[in-house]
């Protein structure tokens, strides 16, 4: 151990050398979740002007991004992007040590990892280790239609804060005032668009993008802001957007030679996620024509949810009935799932949908053969939760 703690201290110092060597500009992401979708997006739009390294996908740890630093930097980088994980307390601290970023990002500040952390405030604290870490000229590029975002951005008065958000019929009215927002938003199968404002910088933007879901919308305004204090202009930011890709299996639009609309999201297992994509479905307007057509939900339910599992697979029964036509369930052959998918049809019933449109079937075959009874062109079909690749 003392040995592994003296091959640390002499990585940490080769990779001080080469920041201070190289003199990147150094962006901090960090958030419940978020901050690895922000992360790429980001560097897709800033690569349009500047050499841009952003930290792989799981490299969030002290030595993850030392290793990337050691590994992977070079002169030519003109920013480095460092995501920025949570494991305890002073994790966040660590790394702001080593790098020391000049703008910061949180994406947001949710009950993630709340069995590590013990209580939401702790965790708060420990994403606001960012901020803390700012210089006086720093700059802090916050989610604000986040609570506990906002509530963390009040204990830095004297921060420089750029507030990001959705604008939306349920929060015009609340005392949020945004920096840069997202407005007019619209699904169809061409995917999603809406208008971007950033008021600090006079941009007002039409962006269109293959990414689906609020959340999606919300990381790509944390890289707009991002991308005007860096004066990446009109064009390169909307060239950038129409050019991002969804990551496989999560919600995932997929091309259908008979006009169905498929919606994968096939991967996601948790209460949140399966939230966004029945917003995505209650959104969506059709193709380009404007034609819309029926909504069908393809799913097992979310497991591995323990205490909660029966209640969150109620309340995602009671989404989905504000948002599909047809249901159809799969898992009745097996005793485990056959108690969560009566549990969604609970949900569904006691929120007046109908029961000749719930469909409990045995496994992913049998649902197949009835989705071919009912979906017609133009309609859209959202498959959701653990699901695998052999039948989308």
């Amino acid at each position: 151990l003392p040995l592994e703690h003296s091959f640390h201290k002499a990585y940490l110092k080769d990779a001080k050398r080469i920041l201070k060597e190289y003199k990147p500009q150094i962006i901090g992401i960090t958030g419940s979740y978020g901050k690895t979708s922000t992360k790429m997006i980001s560097a897709a739009i800033l690569n349009q002007k500047f050499i841009t390294l952003p930290t792989p996908a799981s490299y969030n740890t002290l030595m993850g991004v030392c290793r990337v630093i050691r590994e992977n930097l070079s002169k030519k980088d003109k920013i480095f992007i460092a995501e920025m994980g949570a494991y305890r307390r002073g994790s966040i601290k660590k790394l702001c040590d080593l790098v020391e970023p000049e703008i910061g990002i949180l994406t947001a500040i949710g009950p993630q990892h709340l069995e590590r952390f013990g209580t939401l405030e702790n965790i708060r604290l420990a994403k606001s280790e960012l901020l803390e870490a700012l210089p006086k000229n720093g700059i802090a590029i916050i989610n604000f239609n986040d609570i506990n975002c906002r509530e963390a951005a009040q204990n830095f008065p004297n921060l420089n804060i750029i507030r990001y958000g959705i604008i939306e019929k349920d929060c015009e009215n609340r005392e949020i005032n945004l920096d840069v927002y997202a407005k007019d938003i619209h699904i169809t199968s061409e995917g999603c668009s809406f208008h971007i404002i950033n008021v600090l910088t006079d941009i007002a933007l039409d962006v269109k993008t293959k990414l689906l879901g609020r959340h999606n919308i919300l990381n790509i305004l944390a890289a707009v802001a991002l991308a005007g204090k860096l004066n990446i202009s009109d064009k390169q930011i909307q060239d950038a957007i129409s050019k991002l890709q969804p990551i496989e299996h999560r919600l995932q639009l997929l091309a259908n030679k008979n006009n169905i609309h498929i919606i994968d999201d096939a991967f996601n297992s948790n209460p949140v996620g399966a939230k966004n994509a029945l917003e995505v479905l209650k959104q969506f307007e059709g193709n380009k024509k404007g034609k819309k057509g029926k909504k069908i939900l393809i799913t097992p339910g979310m497991v591995e949810l323990g205490d909660i599992q029966e209640e969150e697979n109620y309340k995602f029964g009671k989404l989905a009935a504000d948002a599909c036509d047809y249901v159809i369930l799969v898992g009745l052959g097996s005793a485990s799932k056959k108690s969560t998918i009566e549990q969604i049809k609970r949900g569904l019933l006691e929120n007046n949908f109908s029961s000749n449109n719930i469909y409990l079937l045995a496994n992913i075959e049998e649902a197949t053969k009835q989705l071919q009874n009912i979906v017609r062109a133009n309609d859209i079909v959202l498959f959701e939760n653990d699901l695998s690749d052999n039948y989308l």
